[in-house]
């Protein structure tokens, strides 16, 4: 049984950009993030449990979260470019953040 959920969560983890709203889906969990409430892309290397199937991976911050979501797409700066073309790429002491 554990061997089927963690198999839902390797294969049941995708991202879609569907008209506003960035969905968020690993196995049974489900995030929905309307892209205007999008304050920052941080990208970052953790080991935090989230709904990322890699340690490379984005932190988005939105209006909704005080701790943001982890995602790990497979080719970021494409993904970057369409939840938003104008975000600019800043360098800070925790790494490259994406901000509008």
């Amino acid at each position: 049984m554990l061997t089927g959920f963690l198999l839902w969560i390797e294969f049941g983890t995708y991202y879609i950009i569907s008209g506003n709203n960035l969905i968020i889906r690993s196995g049974p969990m489900k995030y929905t993030i309307e892209i205007d409430s999008i304050t920052s892309i941080t990208r970052k290397t953790d080991v935090l449990a989230s709904p990322a199937l890699s340690i490379k991976r984005l932190l988005i911050k939105h209006k909704k979260s005080y701790t943001g979501i982890y995602i790990s797409p497979l080719d970021e700066d494409k993904f970057i470019e369409s939840i938003n073309p104008d975000f600019r790429l800043e360098n800070s002491s925790s790494g490259q953040t994406i901000i509008k």
